[in-house]
């Protein structure tokens, strides 16, 4: 019975991989369908002197179409990467309100011409990998950023416990579904914003680190949440 009962968890818990692989694989072909149909229409217009006053145009969609795609490639790679095992975390001291003030201060220019305010409050410093922290907390600098409704406002509060990030929005989130691969943060498949994989990985980076990641939705704000 206990062998027999071994061998039914050992196959639930293949199932599982493979229903997720091939969720993500299907998830993955159709946010890249999209860009490669633009790519190939801008291209075949190139190539035909359709409308030739845009070259220029469809020089840059195609460019940014590419780029969108190597993100979306490159961020699948860190997540199949975050998958396999901790052996490579190599732990130092990281004060976290120093990295979140330096990485923020990527997307500052991007958040003030929208007029979104920015607010660090608290210090900290932890045992973590930072290469690793530096990414995870881009991306949710970036997804902060990115999510925020003009003339919103971003607020992180760090401390020895945790490190919280909240932003405003004009968006319906689901707070649960957005820390699933490719799950966006609106309903919309089309939504080029982003590949929608930022939170997995941040979520995949604090699991290695026996960190906690809690995401929530209300009253207009996202807030992501670190425990340390």
């Amino acid at each position: 019975l206990l062998t027999s009962y071994s061998k039914y968890k050992k196959y639930c818990t293949q199932y599982e991989i493979d229903e997720y692989r091939r969720n993500m694989t299907n998830a993955l072909a159709h946010d890249l369908k999209s860009p490669l149909t633009a790519i190939y229409g801008y291209a075949e217009n190139l190539r035909n002197n359709v409308h030739s006053e845009k070259k220029d145009y469809y020089a840059d969609a195609v460019l940014e179409n590419v780029q969108y795609m190597n993100e979306i490639i490159t961020n699948t790679l860190d997540l199949a990467k975050l998958e396999i095992s901790d052996k490579g975390l190599k732990r130092e001291k990281v004060d976290i309100s120093v990295l979140a003030e330096e990485l923020y201060s990527k997307y500052r220019p991007q958040a003030e011409s929208r007029d979104i305010s920015f607010k660090i409050s608290g210090k900290a410093v932890v045992s973590a990998d930072r290469k690793m922290m530096a990414q995870a907390v881009e991306n949710l600098i970036s997804n902060a950023v990115k999510y925020t409704s003009d003339g919103g406002e971003i607020k992180i509060c760090v401390n020895a416990e945790s490190f919280v990030i909240s932003n405003t929005t004009d968006k319906v989130i689901d707070a649960e579904k957005v820390n699933k691969p490719f799950e966006k943060a609106d309903a919309s498949r089309s939504n080029r914003s982003g590949s929608g994989i930022g939170l997995s990985i941040v979520r995949n980076i604090m699991m290695l680190h026996k960190f906690g990641f809690e995401t929530k939705a209300e009253n207009n704000t996202f807030t992501a949440k670190i425990t340390f």
